[in-house]
């Protein structure tokens, strides 16, 4: 389903946080590596228009911190942001920014 663009961030991430005892450190390891998430508010696209995704470690929490220093933040399609929710937990997982990622962030 990832594939054909029919899961939201929201669903992928809930799937994953299900699943999350079962996946194996490669999985993981390529689900940081791998462009699977869309940017909140992106009006890029590809050469057919669709919306370019991103890496996870290319990302940050939906929040309004966040939003307010113009970083990029990951699409939540309308859901509200729980980081302590399981899958707030799960894609801070993936996201795993420091506060220098963050700082030199800002700076450039």
């Amino acid at each position: 389903m990832i594939k054909t663009n029919e899961w939201s961030t929201y669903d992928l991430v809930k799937y994953l946080a299900s699943v999350r005892t079962t996946l194996e450190p490669d999985e993981w390891s390529k689900l940081k590596i791998t462009p699977t998430f869309y940017r909140e508010g992106a009006q890029q696209g590809d050469a057919a228009g669709k919306p370019i995704k991103n890496k996870a470690s290319d990302l940050y929490e939906p929040t309004e911190t966040f939003r307010a220093l113009r970083l990029p933040v990951l699409e939540w399609h309308g859901q509200k942001w729980r980081g302590n929710s399981e899958e707030g937990q799960q894609l801070l997982l993936l996201l795993k920014h420091d506060a220098h990622d963050i700082c030199s962030e800002i700076l450039v």
